[in-house]
């Protein structure tokens, strides 16, 4: 479909649902530029625990030696998972210093 429809079912859909699956399929996550209401010390804090499933998802897979795809696959998502978190948390902060 045209992106002007695309856009509009997304709209209707209240979510982008098709350029979500389409930007994790060239390796890139979305994040809303004005995030939603919430405290900025969660959103750092899910930063956190972001970056830490990275490292658990990599030392799992690191265990015995060798990644395999489908821990590939995991760390690769646990990352994307952890640029939203981060985009979102410096978004919330970046919109307190207007």
């Amino acid at each position: 479909p045209a992106v002007d429809v695309v856009a509009d079912l997304e709209r209707a859909a209240g979510e982008p649902i098709l350029t979500q699956l389409l930007a994790a399929m060239q390796g890139y996550a979305l994040a809303r530029i004005e995030p939603v209401a919430g405290c900025e010390l969660r959103a750092i804090a899910n930063v956190g625990e972001r970056s830490s499933e990275v490292f658990a998802a990599f030392g799992r897979a690191m265990a015995d030696g060798a990644i395999t795809a489908e821990e590939r696959a995991l760390i690769h998502q646990e990352l994307l998972d952890l640029v939203a978190a981060a985009t979102e948390a410096a978004a919330m902060l970046g919109k307190g210093m207007r």
